[in-house]
């Protein structure tokens, strides 16, 4: 079952009169990016709504949650699911927080943690970053952190490059200048 929400992708062009597919309880650990064909379709005038209920999907991004704002014909119901807590998830909490959602979405601000075990059963919206052991301002940030171990590895081999030949550094200097002054 947990290849059929991908093949499901367009289900509301193929199959515009279904207006709910019961997905719950299939284990099911990925949620794709859901699409609301809905208004392409003439024959739709109803939301479809696809259950994802009570299966183990465990985290959610800012894009999932945005691709929802966006939905008139189809709502997608995630509750009931072990999301995990984490620093990934700091992002769709504020994004929750701030962003208004359509009414059927209004669930979102219940869906409550799994894991760890110290925020399990809390919703996601009332953490904050201290207790998910987050702080912003040591999120990594791992471009950047490539970018100066690049950074000091490169001044670090031009300076024993320029140690070890340093003679030939000054021979050359020397016969450079002489010239120049000769002249």
């Amino acid at each position: 079952m947990s290849d059929t929400l991908y093949k499901l992708q367009g289900w509301r062009l193929r199959f515009p009169v279904i207006d709910y597919i019961d997905l719950s309880e299939n284990n099911i650990k990925y949620l794709p990016m859901i699409r609301d064909f809905g208004m392409t379709v003439k024959e739709t005038k109803s939301v479809g709504i696809i259950d994802l209920r009570r299966n183990k999907i465990t985290s959610l991004t800012k894009g999932m949650i945005d691709s929802f704002s966006t939905h008139k014909f189809v709502k997608v119901d995630i509750r009931e699911n072990p999301f995990l807590c984490d620093c990934g998830i700091i992002e769709v909490m504020e994004y929750l927080s701030l962003k208004t959602m359509p009414k059927a979405y209004d669930y979102l601000g219940s869906l409550e943690c799994a894991n760890p075990s110290n925020v399990r059963g809390r919703k996601l919206i009332s953490l904050s970053p201290s207790e998910l052991n987050c702080n912003k301002d040591t999120v990594v940030n791992f471009p950047v952190v490539i970018l100066i171990i690049i950074t000091i590895t490169l001044v670090i081999i031009t300076l024993l490059t320029l140690i070890y030949f340093r003679n030939k550094i000054k021979v050359n200097l020397f016969s450079i200048l002489n010239k120049n002054v000769a002249t």
